[in-house]
């Protein structure tokens, strides 16, 4: 398994779950 292909699973799940981070704290402070 590449080392490459590693890292770009990482960083789309990484990115993934950034998103998901951001979209919760703009819903609180939408809400708020």
């Amino acid at each position: 398994y590449s080392i490459v292909a590693y890292i770009y699973l990482i960083l789309t799940v990484g990115l993934s779950l950034a998103l998901r981070g951001l979209e919760k704290r703009l819903r609180r402070q939408h809400q708020q």
